[in-house]
């Protein structure tokens, strides 16, 4: 089923085409950057992650580099786009590619994820002040993101568990009596920030942008059996850090 962000971008195909066609190429920059802003906030916010891990190349990175550079490629491969429905897809995958030229390899330390378990409520709310004074905490959203059709900035209990089992329902049923949904949603971005960089954009593309296996494993260039790890490690993990902060 599509989400309303999918359906959105169909719709922002269908004008970049048109104006490609009928107003030339300054027109169809202006139309893009009209269009597209979570474009500009996606890549902003991945290369944001990779500079908390000093996974970039330049330190000193610029998103409006990359904006120009996704710009001049959607204007010049957009008739490559198979039909409408692709182009959410196809935009995703000329993003990460541009993110992933922006990256150096760099092993990832698994001391967070072998001592989730282990941490005292004391040390979960230092963790969360550490990352809320960092400044990791929700995205920034520019104001033309303020629209029902783009993706949500919030995650929920439907992120981490599968509402159909029943040790699953209980767990949720807790968790919303007693926690705000601000308060979880942000213990869960502080914990996806201690996860690696892939991880991390693996799960934001399947519960934000609502991107499927197969459409991830595109975006991706890898193998859907990749995606499907990464994104049962993150849950995972998740669910141990909710209920050792929360439920015990």
């Amino acid at each position: 089923m599509k989400t309303e962000y999918q359906i959105y971008l169909e719709k922002v195909y269908v004008e970049l085409q048109r104006t490609k066609e009928n107003d030339g190429k300054e027109a169809f920059r202006q139309k893009f950057i009209e269009l597209l802003p979570t474009a500009k906030n996606y890549l902003k916010s991945s290369l944001e992650k990779a500079a908390s891990k000093k996974m970039l190349k330049n330190k000193d990175f610029n998103v409006d580099d990359l904006i120009g550079e996704l710009y001049l490629y959607v204007y010049d491969h957009i008739d490559e786009v198979g039909e409408q429905k692709d182009f959410a897809v196809w935009l995703f995958e000329a993003m990460d590619k541009l993110v992933q030229d922006s990256l150096i390899d760099r092993e990832f330390n698994e001391f967070f994820f072998k001592n989730v378990d282990d941490y005292s409520k004391k040390e979960w709310e230092a963790m969360q002040e550490e990352f809320s004074t960092d400044g990791d905490g929700d995205l920034v959203m520019i104001e033309e993101l303020d629209d029902l059709n783009l993706p949500k900035n919030d995650y929920e209990t439907k992120d981490v568990f599968v509402e159909g089992e029943d040790i699953e329902r209980e767990l949720i049923e807790k968790l919303e009596n007693e926690l705000s949904k601000k308060h979880l949603s942000d213990h869960i971005k502080m914990v996806l920030s201690n996860l690696p960089f892939e991880t991390q954009n693996i799960f934001e593309l399947h519960s934000r942008f609502r991107f499927s296996i197969d459409e991830i494993a595109r975006i991706k260039r890898i193998h859907t059996n990749t995606v499907n790890e990464a994104v049962k490690n993150a849950r995972d993990i998740l669910r141990s850090s909710i209920k050792s902060r929360f439920l015990n």
